[in-house]
């Protein structure tokens, strides 16, 4: 009876201490959302599947392919603690694969929910670079002005805060309203809309 009792604690401890060495400094994760379900998914040459993922931080790349459907490929940076989702729709590329996601309703829920996912992590990410944004959209008086945000494709970090409007004085009173705000018009990634304007900075 003893024997198999240190049998069981030895094979406890084994197990322990092959999850604490195989585990220590994954402290940031990924939610993988990759359809179709059956692609084959490859980061840093790592075979993976859909879920989620404790990784290292660090450098990483996503490659995603399945027979018929166009192969995508991702960069991703992980800073320690963070999470994030990572999420790809491989497009039909064949004949057979054309109606793929019309045949498969299932998957394109899925393909629905890797847009929305992403979408969210897009807004809460671009909110936190630029804490602006939880303000806007923002309309001027008698909408002589607009203020919303757009996505920055040469920086995703930084997005346009987008001032639409006519005339150089509703232009003034949208940097006005920001500058009420506490925000230094230099520091924004300004985008304007209809008309080029003359800044007071």
């Amino acid at each position: 009876m003893k024997k198999i009792l240190l049998l069981t604690v030895s094979i406890v401890l084994i197990i322990l201490i092959f999850f604490i060495f195989n585990s220590s400094g994954k402290n940031a994760r990924i939610k993988l959302l990759i359809v179709p379900t059956q692609a084959t998914i490859l980061i840093n040459g790592n075979s993976f599947s859909n879920g989620v993922i404790n990784l290292k931080p660090g450098k990483y790349t996503l490659k995603a392919s399945y027979s018929g459907f166009k192969s995508e490929q991702e960069s991703f940076v992980l800073k320690p603690k963070q999470s994030l989702i990572v999420g790809l729709v491989l497009l039909p590329n064949s004949p057979k694969t054309n109606n793929f996601y019309k045949l498969h309703p299932n998957q394109e829920q899925l393909s629905e929910a890797v847009a929305d996912n992403l979408t969210n992590q897009f807004s809460q990410q671009s909110t936190n670079n630029e804490p602006i944004i939880k303000f806007l959209p923002h309309n001027g008086p008698n909408y002589s002005y607009s203020i919303n945000y757009a996505n920055n494709p040469n920086n995703p970090t930084k997005p346009f805060i987008q001032i639409t409007a006519n005339n150089q004085l509703s232009i003034d009173a949208a940097i006005e309203w920001i500058r009420s705000l506490g925000y230094q018009i230099s520091n924004l990634n300004l985008q304007f809309i209809n008309q080029a304007p003359v800044i007071k900075l």
